[in-house]
This record gives C-alpha cells, sequence and structure tokens, in this order.
C-alpha cells in the first residue's frame, strides 16, 4: 500500500472501534488483590534444575523466582510476595498500579516476572498470569495459606510417589504417615522448598552518627511469617528480625533460601 491510500485511512475513526473490541480492557481490580503468576511448562522447564540438585524443586530456581517477585513489587508497588514451588503471589493491599487495569496488571507482572527469571536461570522462563479479588487484610492473609497449603501437598506428594510408588495419591496426612513409617521425616526438608519464602518491605533500624535511623528494606525470609506479619499490620511495616535478609537484584540471592532486599 502506498502512501497516498494510507493517508485515506480515518485512524481516529478505526482507533475508536477497535478499542471497543478489547477484550477485558474495561476490567479494573480494586484493591485488595493479589496477582498469582504460574511458569507455563514448570515440570519441563525445571526439570533438569531440581534433578542435578537431587531434590523436587530446585534451590536455584526458587532464588530466581524470588528475584521475579522483587522486581514485580517494586514495578506494581505491591505490599508483599509469596514465592513457593513454581508460582509467585503478589497481594497489593491498598494501592493499585495503572488504575487497576486487569490486563496491564496481568501483561506487566508476567513480563517482568519473566525476564528476570529467564535472565537468572539462563533459559526461557514464560509466566502467565491472573488477578484475585480479595476481603481485606485477612482474606489476603488465609490466601497466602490457601497458597501454602496447596505446595506442600504436592511437595510431600512428589516425595511419596518417589519413595514410595503406585499411582493413587492419599490425603495429605495419610502421605506422611506412610513416610514416616517408612523412615522419611518431613523435617528434613529445607523450609523454602516446603513452606516457600515470602518477600515484602520491613523496618531496618541502623546506627547512624550516633542515632538509630529507620529504613524500609525489601527483605526476604523462609515460610510464612513475614507474609503474614505484613499483612495484619493496619500501619507500618514489622521490625526486621535476625533471620530477615535484605534482597537486592545485583546481590547473591540469600543463604537459607531468604535472600538479600533493596533500599526503598
Amino acid at each position: 500500500m502506498e502512501a497516498a491510500a494510507l493517508l485515506e485511512i480515518d485512524v481516529a475513526l478505526l482507533d475508536a472501534a477497535y478499542k471497543r473490541r478489547e477484550l477485558f480492557a474495561g476490567e479494573r481490580a480494586a484493591p485488595p488483590y493479589a496477582l498469582r503468576l504460574d511458569v507455563v511448562g514448570a515440570g519441563r522447564v525445571f526439570s533438569g534444575f531440581s534433578a542435578s540438585e537431587g531434590r523436587p524443586r530446585s534451590l536455584r530456581v526458587h532464588r530466581a523466582l524470588l528475584r521475579a517477585a522483587a522486581s514485580v513489587l517494586d514495578r506494581l508497588g505491591c505490599d508483599v510476595a509469596y514465592v513457593v514451588s513454581d508460582e509467585i503471589n503478589v497481594v497489593c493491599l491498598a494501592s493499585s498500579a495503572y488504575g487497576g487495569r486487569v490486563e496491564k496488571l496481568d501483561s506487566i507482572a508476567s513480563g517482568a516476572a519473566s525476564a528476570v527469571a529467564s535472565l537468572e536461570l539462563g533459559t526461557p522462563v514464560v509466566f502467565d498470569s491472573r488477578v484475585i479479588s480479595l476481603h481485606g487484610r485477612g482474606d489476603a492473609a488465609r490466601y497466602i495459606v490457601y497458597r501454602a497449603r496447596v505446595a506442600f501437598n504436592n511437595y510431600v506428594a512428589t516425595v511419596y510417589h518417589r519413595l514410595l510408588g503406585g499411582r493413587r495419591t492419599p490425603r495429605l496426612r495419610e502421605m506422611l504417615d506412610e513416610l514416616g513409617r517408612a523412615g522419611y521425616s518431613v523435617g528434613s526438608e529445607p523450609p523454602w522448598a516446603l513452606y516457600g519464602t515470602c518477600v515484602g518491605r520491613v523496618v531496618v533500624e541502623r546506627l547512624a552518627g550516633g542515632a538509630a535511623v529507620k529504613r524500609r528494606r525489601l527483605a526476604a525470609l523462609d515460610g510464612l511469617q513475614l507474609c503474614l506479619a505484613i499483612l495484619r499490620a493496619d500501619d507500618e511495616p514489622p521490625t526486621t528480625w535476625g533471620a530477615v535478609t535484605a534482597l537486592g537484584a545485583s546481590e547473591a540471592a540469600y543463604s537459607g533460601a531468604g535472600a538479600a532486599p533493596r533500599g526503598g
């Protein structure tokens, strides 16, 4: 098509027409809400990492997902992220980036997480994303516990089938009982693998010029404690304690799985 023909196109008319056809363009999320990001084809993408480490979940992958979670938190200004298995759950309590436009939240969160995780692991990692409406802080805390329960069950089921075989997957308590009789203890697994890791902003007190100075830092802590403390707090983020480490994109991830955060 030549320039003369293009000049005849009514851009404003077509722009309005196609905007009306955009799917979900009018959908907006009001806080609080959660963004759940899952790796597409995680079993295939991460199988080599977990096999090389000899456990169902890879610490290297987990650290990469923590970096990805921190990136999403920074971009969207949300409050806390919970990373477990192949998923990232980001909770936004009050603020809503991009006017809460669902297609923006989903595309930007999945794009940011995919880019960071791919760079960290040196292989393509693609996330999908969905928005879940939450009914207050208590519901947000319950949502995180729910995702932890699902991930814990999946981990135990993987161990169960590896050690005991069989096609049937019993209920969680039954699997734990059978594994215990076979000599396996869930306590032998690292906390980050069983319960995941929370990433969120905490208050860190440091001495500067002889005076105590409070600063907000993005930090990570294995387990649910940090997530629940942030979600149940009414105002200030919790003051950091010994096991919390800071999480910086350019720093070494962390000792447990728990990593090292940035200033805020």
